[in-house]
């Protein structure tokens, strides 16, 4: 994947939830990465929650793997 075109987004199977995904959606900041955390129907992509926003983490790697952290925390203790 090319880290040079922002925003990136991906897309998480739930699957105690068949009509919605997790969506997390990683941009570069002048200050390191930001990203949206959201719960989204499946077929429109229409947020159906804000999860939270995560800010000014240095590593690609490490953004993305906070998130995914932060998304699966919250489906634990909601779903």
């Amino acid at each position: 994947m090319n880290t040079k075109e922002f925003p990136h987004e991906f897309f998480v199977e739930i699957t105690q939830q068949e009509f919605y995904l997790g969506r997390i959606t990683v941009n570069k900041m002048p200050k390191g990465h930001t990203c949206e955390i959201s719960i989204v129907q499946r077929e429109s992509k229409k947020i159906i929650k804000h999860v939270d926003t995560l800010y000014e983490i240095e590593e690609y790697a490490e953004a993305v793997d906070r998130a995914v952290q932060k998304l699966s925390h919250f489906l634990k203790n909601q779903l």
